[in-house]
C-alpha cells in the first residue's frame, strides 16, 4: 500500500507541474493619481483578478473587466482576437512575435514583463547623466531605464519599446549616450502581447498581430477644479503591428468592457 501511495503522489506532482502555463501572469499598478489601475502582461486592461480601483480612498472598482478586441477578414473569412473573461481560454499572449520563426515560448519569456517608470525617475537620470554621475558609476539609474526593451534579438524586431535617442544612432545606450525610455504622463507601464499562439477564446483564427501597449496617468495636485477629472483618468495606448503572412481587410479595433457602475 505504501508503494501505491508514493506512486500516486509522484504522478500528482508531475501532473500539476505539467499543467503550469509556460508564461507567468504578471501584474503591476499605476498608483500616482487617485486611481489604482492594475495592468496585466496580456490584452486584459482590467479583469476581476486585477481590478480598477477609483477613487483609491473608497476602494471601489467601477470596472470588472476590459480587453482589446481586433477583427478583420481574410478571403472572406473572419479573423478575430478578443478576450472577455477567459472562460474558454486565450486569444492573446504576452510578448512580441518572432519575425522569422514560429513562436518559441522559451525565447519569448524575457519579453513578457511589465516595464513601469515615473517621470521623476527619468528627470533624475537626466540630471545625473549631465553631471557625469551615470557614466562614472556613482549614480545607478532606475532598473526600468537600464532594462528597457528597446530592441529585440534574433528574429525579434530591433524596434520595440520607444526611447529618446540622444545621439540619433538608433541604439539604446543609457549609460554612454544618455538614452532613456520615451514615456507619456507622469507614470507609465509599457508591455507587449500577440495573438499568434493558441486561439481558444473567440474560436476564430488569429490575425498575426503584435501589440505594443502602454497605460499612463497624470498627477496634477494644483489643477483647477474644472480639470480635476485628469487626476481620476487612466490613458491606454495600443500600437498594433500586423506581422502575419495573410492580408487582412475591413479591420476593426475596439475595447470590450464590463463596467460595475455603482459597485458597493
Amino acid at each position: 500500500m505504501k508503494k501505491i501511495y508514493i506512486i500516486a503522489f509522484i504522478l500528482t506532482i508531475l501532473f500539476q507541474a505539467k499543467a503550469q502555463p509556460w508564461w507567468k501572469p504578471k501584474t503591476d499598478s499605476l498608483t500616482l493619481n487617485h486611481v489604482k489601475a492594475h495592468i496585466m502582461n496580456n490584452a486584459d486592461a482590467i479583469n476581476g483578478g486585477a481590478p480598477y480601483i477609483a477613487p483609491v480612498h473608497l476602494n471601489k472598482s467601477p470596472l470588472f473587466s476590459a480587453s482589446l478586441w481586433v477583427g478583420g477578414y481574410h478571403n472572406g473569412g473572419l479573423r478575430m482576437s478578443a478576450m472577455t473573461y477567459r472562460q474558454n481560454g486565450n486569444d492573446f499572449w504576452p510578448g512580441p512575435l518572432d519575425t522569422i520563426n514560429p513562436v518559441d515560448t522559451n525565447a519569448i519569456k524575457p519579453y513578457t514583463d511589465l516595464w513601469k517608470i515615473n517621470r521623476f525617475d527619468i528627470a533624475n537620470f537626466q540630471y545625473n547623466w549631465s553631471l557625469g554621475n551615470v557614466q562614472n558609476g556613482t549614480f545607478i539609474p532606475h532598473p526600468t531605464i537600464l532594462n528597457w526593451p528597446a530592441h529585440g534579438t534574433g528574429g525579434y524586431s530591433r524596434r520595440l519599446a520607444p526611447f529618446v535617442d540622444m545621439n540619433g544612432d538608433g541604439l539604446y545606450n543609457p549609460i554612454q549616450d544618455g538614452d532613456y525610455p520615451k514615456m507619456k504622463g507622469d507614470q507609465m507601464i509599457w508591455w507587449m502581447f500577440n495573438d499568434s499562439l493558441k486561439h481558444t477564446e473567440s474560436g476564430t483564427a488569429g490575425l498575426g498581430i503584435e501589440v505594443h501597449a502602454s497605460a499612463y496617468v497624470f498627477t496634477c495636485p494644483a489643477i483647477a477644479d474644472s480639470d480635476r477629472v485628469l487626476n481620476y483618468t487612466t490613458f491606454y495606448n495600443y500600437d498594433i503591428i500586423h506581422r502575419g503572412p495573410d492580408i487582412i481587410d475591413s479591420g476593426i479595433v475596439g475595447v470590450w468592457m464590463d463596467p460595475d457602475r455603482g459597485n458597493g
